[in-house]
C-alpha cells in the first residue's frame, strides 16, 4: 500500500523522559588556620584527603540503592588544602550554580579534626548563614559532645562516629525534608 508504515521500521520510544529530583552534596574537608589566622593551604600538588573519596563512594551506593525513586545525588568534592579556602564569593557561586541548575544543596563538612574544627565551624556557620542545610562529621564532633551542641543550637546537623552506617538514613530524611539535627 503506497504511503503505509511497515510496523517494524518504526521506531517507538522505550521509555518516557521523566523529571529527576537532584541533590548535589558538597564534601567539604577544610583546612586549620595557622597561626596569624590565615587558612592553611598549598599552592603545588598534595596528595586529597582519602576521606572525601568514601564519602563520594556512599552517594554512588546510594544512588544504586535508590534508584527507583527518581532522585541523583551528585556529589561535588573540595579540599581546602588542595583546592584552597572556600570564601565568601566561592559560596555565593555555589548558590547561583544551583539556582542555574536548578538542584538542591547539601553542605557536608567532612572529616573534621580537632585543629580543624575552628575553621569547619566558620564555614558551617557561613553556609548556613547564605540558606543552605549544613552537616558536620568527623573526630572532632565525635569526641567534643559540647560542640554538636553548640552545631547543633546553630541549625548545623552533627554526624557522630562512621557516615557509613547513617548516611542512607540521613539523605532519606533530607529527601523528605525530615533531616534531623544529630546522627550516630
Amino acid at each position: 500500500v503506497h504511503g503505509a508504515t511497515i510496523p517494524s521500521l518504526v521506531r517507538r520510544p522505550s521509555h518516557e523522559a521523566t523529571p529527576c529530583r537532584t541533590l548535589r552534596v558538597y564534601f567539604i574537608k577544610p583546612s586549620k588556620y595557622d597561626d596569624q589566622g590565615f587558612v592553611l593551604y598549598f599552592w603545588k600538588g598534595v596528595l586529597p584527603n582519602n576521606t572525601l573519596t568514601a564519602l563520594a563512594a556512599l552517594n554512588e551506593e546510594y544512588n544504586r540503592m535508590r534508584a527507583s525513586r527518581n532522585v541523583f545525588v551528585e556529589t561535588v568534592l573540595w579540599d581546602e588544602i588542595v583546592e584552597g579556602p572556600i570564601n565568601p564569593a566561592t559560596i555565593q557561586a555555589i548558590k547561583e550554580k544551583a539556582q542555574e541548575d536548578d538542584v538542591e544543596v547539601l553542605i557536608g563538612l567532612a572529616g573534621v579534626q580537632t585543629n580543624q574544627y575552628p575553621r569547619g565551624r566558620d564555614l558551617a556557620l557561613q553556609f548556613k548563614a547564605a540558606g543552605f542545610p549544613v552537616i558536620m562529621g568527623g573526630f572532632h564532633v565525635s569526641g567534643y559532645p559540647d560542640s554538636c551542641t553548640f552545631l547543633n543550637s546553630c541549625g548545623i546537623t552533627t554526624v557522630v562516629g562512621e557516615a557509613e552506617s547513617t548516611w542512607v538514613g540521613l539523605l532519606d530524611d533530607f529527601l523528605r525534608g525530615d533531616m534531623k539535627l544529630h546522627y550516630s
